[in-house]
């Protein structure tokens, strides 16, 4: 029976899945997850930064390592008008990446960037689950564009090339 076992995970590939939207309905397993328990104070949920404190370093982005935090521009005119001072540039997170380590946190000098025990954030829309603006949703944000994310050979995790290459065959081998 032990060697068999696997073979029952079978039988879900002709079974459509049971997938609950939670925003529109809770599940009868689950009834406090429409309003859940408070968080343990110690406990690294969701990330929250005081815009107001950060100076855009972008010590967060450099120390990150799984390369989760972008440094977007952010208009001037939004900085300006609740007292923002430093850089125009606040930290982007990409919580499909964050391993939640709180590193950003620790390297951050002027202590803006903290860890809330918020560990429940439901959408329905993907991008606002992976590309969080913490900070944003306090001010108006000029723009528009907080969700934007650019792939690039830093950041991709896919790459099409091997990452080490391999040595060339002496001649007359492998044919």
């Amino acid at each position: 029976m032990g060697y068999l076992a696997p073979l029952r995970a079978l039988k879900f590939l002709f079974i459509k899945p049971h997938t609950v939207r939670v925003p529109d309905k809770v599940w009868p397993r689950w009834p406090d997850f429409a309003d859940p328990r408070e968080g343990k104070s110690v406990y690294r949920g969701t990330h929250d930064n005081d815009w107001t404190k950060c100076i855009g370093c972008g010590n967060c982005s450099r120390i990150c390592p799984a390369m989760a935090i972008e440094m977007k521009e952010v208009p001037k005119e939004v900085l300006d008008e609740i007292g923002a001072k430093g850089v125009n540039k606040r930290p982007q997170i990409d919580y499909g990446r964050c391993t939640f380590c709180a590193l950003c946190v620790d390297v951050c000098p002027s202590g803006s960037l903290t860890m809330t025990d918020n560990y429940t954030w439901v959408t329905t829309d993907a991008r606002d689950h992976r590309y969080f603006f913490p900070g944003a949703e306090k001010w108006k944000y000029a723009s528009g564009d907080v969700h934007t994310w650019h792939k690039n050979p830093q950041s991709d995790l896919l790459r099409p090339k091997p990452w080490v290459k391999k040595p060339p065959q002496p001649a007359g081998e492998g044919k």
